[in-house]
């Protein structure tokens, strides 16, 4: 067997992988993922077919015909979108023979031949298969990286710094072990730089494969050490409530035997003593008539507690809260977002040195928005409230990124400021 034979085996495999990748990216799923046994089964197939109608249709029409039709059939397995996968393939085959026409274009001008040399003679139609399949190989992965739009940002640009430093001195390093080899009489050597060309260029896509995958998995691990986190916090939203409530039937038993000893008073006509009695009750009694009631069970739970807790701590909690009973925003994500928000309140006010420290919370419901301000005092000058100060750092310090990814569910703006000695989250979730 000829290396160029060898040559269009590995090239003909390398394109069904492109196809392959372009359908798994753009074809609308039947089930969650294709499982890799199947894709490897697809991608054989592909490739055979690849192969035996280039070999017999001589990359005519009819050759791309039976390509696009190979790779219809296989979307089609693969999803239930009949208009799309006819897309898909069609655009598949057209990305192909693009590469292929601008590489030999390429050719003719950087070597001074013609396109019948660069398709007749060995070598460089060598190197136009090769190269062709590494240009297509760019548009595919540039497609499909817009599509997925890959993660977040800092793996976004770390994965494109790397995507054009692999490719950019994958081909220029096959170009030069061409020009290398051309004027080597060996063909030993000649057939290894070939071998170390085709290396270059699976090396090219596995490396950025396995990249690509452990960067998911990274974002997998990280929702889900905030997922646990999320659920750690509304364990302790839920032990404060019940605290609350414990409290509060408590009190309801402590005012039965009041009422007991007041009616005692009365019916022996000690008004005095009664009233006095009632005096001291309402000096002990540190229970008010302002519980917040928005109609919003999560809410007005979240928000009592945590204002019960603050103005334990000698810590004033304002509130302007003006909704409606019903609002848009699930329960749990109330919960992280005003659980979250307010425990770092909290926190940043027990860190300040000031004599008066407040909380100020303003909840506004506009223009079918929750519109909503939170302002904390803070320690001067000091950003450390945005990360943890407890010891135990590597449980804690997830708050801010809780609030950020209940608040990321909606359409929002949120911004986090802060002054000289006051710390301001403010944030409008608007209403899809």
């Amino acid at each position: 067997m000829s290396m160029s034979s060898i040559v269009n085996i590995f090239g003909c495999l390398f394109e069904s992988i492109n196809i392959l990748m372009f359908i798994k990216t753009y074809a609308d799923k039947k089930e969650d993922d294709m499982p890799i046994n199947n894709m490897l089964y697809y991608t054989i197939i592909l490739a055979l077919i690849i192969i035996v109608s280039n070999t017999f249709l001589n990359l005519g029409l009819l050759n791309f015909a039976a390509i696009a039709l190979s790779a219809f059939v296989i979307s089609c397995i693969y999803s239930k979108n009949i208009k799309k996968n006819i897309i898909i393939s069609v655009f598949s085959i057209l990305i192909l023979g693009i590469a292929e026409i601008v590489v030999v274009f390429a050719i003719t001008l950087v070597f001074g031949i013609t396109a019948g040399d660069v398709v007749t003679i060995e070598d460089y139609k060598i190197l136009g298969t090769i190269l062709s399949k590494f240009f297509a190989f760019i548009i595919f992965k540039l497609l499909c990286i817009r599509h997925r739009n890959i993660y977040n940002d800092t793996i976004k640009t770390s994965y494109m710094l790397l995507f054009l430093i692999m490719l950019v001195t994958s081909v220029t390093a096959t170009f030069l072990i061409f020009i290398l080899q051309l004027e080597s009489q060996s063909i030993f050597l000649h057939n290894l730089s070939v071998l170390s060309a085709l290396g270059l260029l699976y090396s090219t896509f596995f490396v950025l494969y396995l990249y690509e995958k452990l960067s998911y998995q990274v974002e997998i691990e990280k929702n889900q050490e905030v997922f646990k986190q999320q659920i750690k916090a509304q364990s302790k939203h839920l032990n404060e409530i019940l605290i609350t409530q414990k409290e509060l039937k408590k009190l309801r038993h402590d005012l039965a035997n009041h009422n007991i000893s007041i009616q005692a008073f009365f019916e022996n006509q000690d008004y005095k003593s009664g009233l006095d009695y009632m005096k001291n009750l309402n000096c002990l009694s540190n229970i008010t008539d302002d519980t917040i009631e928005t109609g919003n069970i999560a809410l007005d739970a979240i928000i009592n507690t945590k204002r019960s807790i603050a103005q334990n701590k000698g810590i004033i909690f304002l509130t302007n809260i003006q909704i409606p009973e019903n609002i848009f925003i699930d329960a749990i994500d109330i919960c992280i977002i005003f659980g979250n928000a307010l425990d770092n309140c909290i926190e940043a006010c027990e860190l300040s040195d000031t004599n008066i420290k407040q909380i100020k919370l303003s909840i506004v419901y506009e223009s079918d928005s929750i519109i909503c301000k939170i302002v904390n005092t803070a320690p001067k000058n000091n950003n450390r409230f945005l990360h943890t100060t407890k010891k135990d750092y590597k449980n804690h310090g997830f708050g801010i990124e809780n609030i950020k990814f209940s608040l990321s569910k909606y359409r929002n703006v949120y911004r986090f400021t802060q002054n000289e000695n006051e710390f301001i989250l403010s944030f409008i979730i608007f209403n899809n």
